[in-house]
């Protein structure tokens, strides 16, 4: 099963697909709850996956 959130960012949306979500639980609601979104969407555009950490 895949599940998706999504959410509206400076005239678009985003979204995150996540497979497995209740096998994951607690990891999903770790990573769910550190996502910031950057008040510029350009600045968000050059982010990098190297960029994105975790928070626990």
């Amino acid at each position: 099963m895949t599940t998706e959130y999504f959410t509206e960012a400076g005239g678009g949306s985003v979204y995150v697909r996540i497979d497995n979500v209740e096998e994951h639980k607690d990891a999903v609601e770790t990573m769910m709850k550190s996502l910031e979104f950057a008040e510029d969407i350009a600045e968000a555009m050059d982010v990098k996956l190297d960029d994105i950490e975790i928070k626990r």
